[in-house]
């Protein structure tokens, strides 16, 4: 692959407008890339080079979600990444903000305490 320039650095509001990711625009001959820098909340980020060429083939760009673009990370990647990820896109005016799927990733479900054992204490 041929090396990739950086064009610029830019900051913008994660999905849930509660930190910012650092991510930058590069070229090379073989065309445009994105790749994260990093989040201010300390989500992991992959510093890998991801293709414009990649992204617009995914099945219905531009309206995809953060569930379609996992496919580019691989599966050893953090979850936070496609999250990071269409943040980014959205910035840019790349993709569309998805009206039917949650934008954030779910918070995990506490179990719910047990009546009984709470009023044995």
């Amino acid at each position: 692959m041929e090396e990739i320039q950086v064009v610029r650095r830019e900051t913008c509001l994660n999905i849930s407008q509660s930190g910012n990711i650092v991510y930058e625009m590069g070229s090379s001959g073989e065309g445009e890339f994105i790749r994260l820098v990093k989040s201010d909340k300390g989500g992991m980020c992959s510093r890998d080079w991801i293709s414009m060429k990649d992204v617009k083939k995914l099945a219905g760009f531009p309206n995809i979600t953060a569930k379609d673009l996992r496919a580019l990370f691989g599966e050893k990647s953090s979850t936070n990444n496609p999250y990071f990820f269409k943040a980014v896109l959205m910035h840019e005016r790349i993709c569309n903000i998805s009206t039917t799927v949650p934008l954030s990733i779910p918070a995990k479900a506490k179990p719910a305490k047990d009546k009984k054992s709470s009023q044995a204490a």
